[in-house]
């Protein structure tokens, strides 16, 4: 007993020498190694758009009576569809004679092309224009005698008239010797909604002089 007391105390002592040998050799690697801080988080950055792709564009300030959103500047302003405008445009042709809208004109009887019945055949033409922003549908002109709403002398139909066009109207009249007020109406009866109707009437003041035989 006495024998092995010494041994185990050598033991012991070589024991404790080796953890402190070895604490000591784990000391200074573990003062070596540094405790990083964890990254800082990088700004934001933008996405960018995939190849094939376009970013949208990002949506500034509300500009002041900008319409058209948020940053996309001031955007064009698409005015209605426009009305239809039919008015009565050039001068009256009566046999051979030109005749002004709104003025006297004597024709002589024998520019007409034939008498029927003490009456006087002549040849007319006049012209319709369009001058609104849409086109015209069918629509019918008339001529009428004496009064805004007299005889008709006349029927014109038109099948239609596209925006800026024109389109002549003709045929025959027959009108007694003396002086005979015509109104010719264009879109008489108002089938067509137009921006003006107050010019669709107009009207020339013949006098056929001569007998029509």
């Amino acid at each position: 007993m006495s024998r092995s007391t010494p041994n185990r105390t050598r033991l012991a002592h070589a024991g404790v020498l080796t953890l402190m040998l070895s604490g000591a050799a784990l000391i200074p690697l573990a003062a070596q190694e540094r405790v990083l801080p964890p990254p800082e988080s990088p700004e934001p950055v933008d996405a960018m758009p995939a190849q094939g792709t376009i970013a949208a564009p990002k949506p500034g300030p509300q500009q002041d009576g900008d319409p058209g959103g948020p940053g996309q500047g001031r955007q064009a302003q698409f005015a209605p569809v426009g009305a239809v405008d039919l008015l009565l445009v050039d001068a009256f042709q009566l046999g051979n004679s030109s005749i002004p809208w709104g003025t006297i004109a004597t024709v002589p009887a024998g520019d007409a092309v034939q008498f029927k019945r003490g009456r006087c055949v002549f040849r007319y033409k006049y012209t319709t224009r369009n001058d609104g922003a849409a086109g015209a549908g069918a629509f019918t002109n008339r001529i009428h005698r004496d009064a805004v709403a007299g005889p008709v002398s006349a029927t014109d139909p038109v099948t239609g008239l596209m925006a800026g066009a024109l389109v002549n109207s003709d045929g025959h009249l027959l009108l007694a010797p003396g002086t005979t007020l015509l109104y010719v109406a264009v879109d008489d009866g108002a089938a067509i909604a137009e921006t003006d109707e107050a010019n669709n009437l107009r009207r020339v003041k013949v006098t056929v002089k001569g007998e029509c035989r």
